[in-house]
């Protein structure tokens, strides 16, 4: 949502067998509320893909929660936890606030069995006075491995935490619990 009132928010529930080719993928942007995609309640066994267009040949480029206009509050969750997942990413920001937003924004993934390769990560980028926040969390199943990588494809960047104006705060974490695994391939700043 770009314009008038604030708050559009949406679930997007995943079942058993889930592919989802695109080349982007954007969660809460705008003027969006919370807006989160993860599996179904019901869903007990079930996995996903995440990849490029052509057949997940290429990488999707992903933002969640990035609050560009007005007094938005965008809060942008990929919850994988608990179920297989295989993500092939490009740019991955998590928690960016565009210049005129008038409030913080917050993106976060979660994800314990499987593996996540993403060209570069950026954590909580503010380009205004206002708060952003990005949160990755790998592992966590004390029975399957999750596999972070970041930079495999060269070049890259992980950026936990980015203010680059006066009043701004970027705020970045990176989790690596129990069976979890983050292969940094580039710069961390």
């Amino acid at each position: 949502a770009t314009s008038g009132a604030n708050g559009r928010s949406g679930t997007l529930n995943l079942g058993a067998t889930n592919i989802l080719y695109a080349s982007n993928l954007n969660v809460s942007t705008g003027k969006g509320g919370t807006t989160k995609i993860q599996f179904n309640a019901a869903v007990l066994d079930g996995g996903v893909t995440i990849a490029g267009t052509g057949g997940g040949a290429g990488r999707t480029s992903m933002i969640l929660g990035n609050g560009t206009s007005g007094s938005s509050v965008c809060n942008g969750q990929l919850l994988l936890a608990g179920h297989p997942a295989n993500v092939m990413a490009g740019a991955v920001s998590l928690g960016g606030v565009g210049a005129s937003t008038g409030n913080g924004s917050a993106g976060t993934v979660t994800f314990d069995n499987g593996t996540f390769d993403a060209t570069s990560i950026l954590m909580g980028n503010s380009t205004s006075a206002h708060s952003s926040l990005g949160t990755f969390t790998v592992g966590g199943d004390a029975t399957h491995t999750a596999t972070l990588t970041v930079g495999s494809a060269g070049g890259g960047s992980l950026v936990l935490g980015n203010a680059s104006i006066s009043g701004g705060t970027g705020a970045g974490t990176l989790n690596v619990n129990v069976n979890g695994i983050a292969n940094v391939n580039c710069s961390l700043t």
